[in-house]
């Protein structure tokens, strides 16, 4: 009995001892493992921090005014505030050439839905300003580029559209024959996927400049005094959310964070799902690893 017990010591020894070494294997591969994961982690965490952190940073001016804005800016519908002021000078009678001609022009490339057309109607750093309901809209525009993209919006997408001038009246400078000013009352009916059918009323003074012998709108102020559409734009926990339009300073939040997620949350989501797809590959990568060196330990032992 006593060479049986002592027969058996030395298989239980050697035991007691491969498990040992099994399990510090076992503890090291994971700690490795958390190790290794934690690393990723913190990649990660930093490429999306970098990322956020560029973001916020191109955001804080986009708070307070929209993006590829030129300093001018619009307030809600009857409080207009601008840094450009009308013709001040034009008391006298219309300068030769200037008359209700050169605005049927204007409202002629407007029929014809011609967005291109009607901002090539001013000059390159004039300035429109909508104001009173113009169905989200309003708002200060300046220079000719932006003033092309809110007719791309404005009149681009109706399905029909007509203009008709009923009342109007010319105005020029005693001093400069190159400046003048028309006051006009313009009716305008149409129809378009968004508002359906629309028509409505508007009070407009458009300054005039002479360039190189052609008259160009240099500011025009406008206001939407009537404007009926079949159907209206409703609210959303986002008061910037629009159907038409580019974003508006007046729609803006009192949230900045609400105001960061309408100017560059799209971005930041797609930061989010790029440092998701780079870690993919890491992560094979790792998983491959590991289970040929788990491979390469079994062959060992």
């Amino acid at each position: 009995m006593a060479s049986l017990g002592h027969e058996n010591l030395i298989p239980m020894a050697r035991l007691q001892g491969i498990l040992k070494i099994a399990s510090g294997h076992a503890r090291g591969r994971f700690h490795k493992g958390i190790g290794r994961s934690l690393a990723m982690g913190v990649v990660i965490v930093v490429i999306a921090i970098a990322g956020m952190a560029a973001i916020f940073v191109a955001g804080n001016s986009a708070v307070s005014g929209p993006p590829g804005s030129s300093g001018q800016t619009s307030s809600t519908s009857g409080s207009l505030t601008t840094s450009v002021t009308g013709c001040s000078d034009c008391t006298g009678p219309a300068p030769q050439g200037f008359g209700l001609s050169v605005l049927q022009q204007h409202i002629a490339h407007i029929n014809a839905r011609d967005p291109l057309a009607s901002a090539s109607d001013y000059t390159s750093n004039g300035v429109m300003i909508w104001s009173g309901n113009t169905e989200g809209l309003g708002g200060t525009y300046t220079p000719q580029s932006n003033i092309r993209f809110t007719y791309e919006t404005a009149i681009g997408g109706a399905t029909a559209l007509a203009y008709t001038i009923s009342n109007f009246t010319a105005k020029g400078s005693p001093t400069n024959p190159n400046i003048a000013e028309a006051t006009a009352v313009f009716n305008f009916t149409g129809n378009s996927h968004v508002l359906g059918e629309f028509n409505g009323t508007i009070d407009s003074t458009l300054d005039y400049v002479n360039q190189g012998g052609q008259w160009l709108i240099s500011q025009e102020s406008s206001n939407y005094v009537v404007f009926h559409s079949q159907y209206t734009q409703g609210a959303t926990t986002f008061p910037q959310w629009q159907l038409t339009g580019p974003s508006l300073p007046q729609r803006y939040s009192e949230s900045p964070f609400k105001n960061w997620v309408y100017f560059y949350g799209g971005a930041a989501a797609a930061i989010a799902v790029a440092c998701y797809l780079a870690s993919l590959p890491l992560v094979i990568y790792l998983r491959k690893k590991r289970t040929s060196r788990r491979a390469s330990e079994g062959t060992t032992q």
